[in-house]
């Protein structure tokens, strides 16, 4: 069978990512590595197809914004006591 078209599928015993002719999608194969018969699909069965929309933990969009901009201010004023501090520096080696 070489030349034949593949997808990537996973043995659910022992999750070794398998190359599997795509002829044999939908049937009964082995896996080369641990032995165990599954039926050969692109997607394993015990992850979700799609992921929720929002997950619960994720904090409000307004909330994300708002720490960006004060991370944003903080990292700006530290840019600028970086720069005075390089510029007092210089003054005070040409004096």
């Amino acid at each position: 069978m070489t030349g034949s078209i593949r997808f990537v599928g996973s043995c659910p015993t022992c999750g070794r990512k398998l190359h599997v002719p795509i002829e044999l999608h939908g049937k009964q194969v082995r896996c080369h590595a641990c032995s165990a018969e599954f039926c050969a699909t692109s997607a394993p069965s015990h992850v979700p197809h799609a992921l929720p929309r929002e997950l619960p933990h994720a904090l409000p969009r307004e909330s994300l914004d708002s720490r960006v901009d004060t991370l944003l201010a903080q990292a700006d004023k530290q840019l600028q006591q970086a720069c005075q501090s390089t510029y007092n520096s210089t003054l005070h080696v040409q004096r």
